[in-house]
């Protein structure tokens, strides 16, 4: 499954999208979600999300520059990626919580819907043990 995730400051999950298959590009993920439509609702309010470059960039999508030709573009995604690793460490530690997630465990052997509602549950139970 490839599973599209928004979290928020404090390592909550405020979307999670695990409905394609892992053969499926990110950013086709990404238009068929409500993701964009919220984020337009939101940009009045300067919000942004930061992704990796399997997306594109979007006015409210903030990722890498893919060849930085300046000093700034090469802060800018320096900083980008710090900020995105700490995105890695929080589904790090959802897989830590949950060994059915991790690849190493091997495969959930079950329909791609069930594997969806597990992979929603390991996110809800996740954002419970935060409180």
């Amino acid at each position: 499954m490839n599973v599209q995730m928004v979290y928020l400051a404090g390592q909550y999950i405020s979307h999670v999208n695990a409905k394609f298959p892992g053969s499926v590009h990110d950013a086709y993920i990404l238009r068929n979600s409500s993701i964009p439509y919220v984020m337009g609702q939101l940009q009045r309010h300067r919000v942004w999300l930061l992704g990796d470059s399997g997306y594109p960039n979007l006015s409210w999508l903030l990722t890498p520059v893919r060849n930085p030709k300046t000093r700034a573009e090469e802060r800018y995604s320096e900083a980008q990626g710090r900020t995105r690793r700490i995105i890695e460490r929080t589904f790090d530690l959802l897989k830590a919580r949950f060994r059915c997630l991790r690849m190493t465990v091997g495969s959930l052997f079950y329909s791609p819907k069930k594997v969806c509602q597990i992979i929603e549950a390991c996110c809800m139970l996740h954002n419970l043990a935060l409180r």
